[in-house]
């Protein structure tokens, strides 16, 4: 059902459906409690106009958690919501979650990040790809390799297949306001992409997102930090991506390996950013 222009309420599936994908379409209205008497093992609702709150349920999901977890990836125009009250299970395997483009307000959810330990190292592992797979009831094997696009600032990568070491946190293009948690935040040393892009999020940006050294992609802009740059990034050997403009930082652009290939719009906006 995915990537068609389907309207209405979200379908309720019957329980002995496996996987529920119908991203890409038009659905509209708030999840049903419904899919918690559910034994799925992938549930994609990606780019569409549902609205409310996730069900707590789904973080007891157990198929979820172990086939794929990053659970649910980004349900679209949650106007006014905000993450709801921890609970006990608080997705710790949790890899990648996108939940940009929505509506989401208050401070960034500190506890959650606390809680996704899968992020806080890399593995190893002889599984290249994310791949859901269950056998029906007459021992079929379904599978199904599971496809990501993330979108920053104009540039869109394109998985067909989901690394399964990626580790990717999206929150950009909501209403975050308040100050990036610097002890938190520098505990994810596993993370590949971070963007918490076009938010209202104030303060420095920590010192402790120099321990990210596996970060590829930084995502800042559109926000209202301040101070300087951190020059500890120019030793982040991968960072291939790095944007803080429209912010209100200061100082000089740091020198050196990753910064040297870095263009002027990815500071542009900040009145008092100069080269050293």
């Amino acid at each position: 059902m995915a990537s068609n222009l389907l309207q209405g309420s979200l379908p309720i599936p019957p329980q002995s459906i496996v996987f529920y994908d119908v991203a890409n379409n038009d659905f509209n209205g708030e999840i049903s409690l419904l899919f918690c008497n559910m034994n799925l093992a992938l549930l994609d609702l990606a780019n569409n106009n549902l609205s409310g709150m996730l069900p707590q349920c789904l973080g007891n999901s157990s198929a979820l958690e172990r086939h794929f977890p990053a659970l649910v990836k980004g349900t679209a125009s949650v106007e006014g919501s905000h993450f709801g009250p921890v609970t006990n299970h608080e997705f710790p395997n949790l890899c990648i979650i996108d939940l940009s483009h929505n509506g989401f307000s208050d401070m960034l959810p500190f506890n959650y990040l606390e809680n996704w330990n899968f992020m806080k190292f890399v593995n190893e592992t002889n599984q290249t790809y994310f791949e859901v797979s269950s056998a029906s009831p007459t021992e079929f094997i379904y599978s199904y390799q599971y496809k990501i696009t993330i979108f920053s600032n104009g540039v869109e990568l394109k998985y067909l297949k989901t690394p399964y070491l990626l580790r990717l946190i999206d929150l950009s293009s909501n209403r975050f306001e308040g100050e990036i948690p610097a002890g938190i935040i520098g505990k994810l040393r596993g993370l590949h992409f971070l963007n918490l892009s076009n938010n209202t999020l104030n303060g420095l940006i920590p010192s402790s997102v120099g321990n990210l050294t596996a970060l590829e992609l930084l995502e800042l802009s559109e926000n209202q930090l301040s101070k300087s740059i951190l020059s500890n990034l120019a030793q982040h050997n991968f960072l291939a991506y790095f944007n803080v403009s429209h912010n209100h930082l200061m100082g000089p652009i740091p020198l050196g390996q990753q910064f040297n290939t870095f263009q002027e719009d990815s500071y542009q906006g900040n009145s008092s950013v100069k080269e050293m």
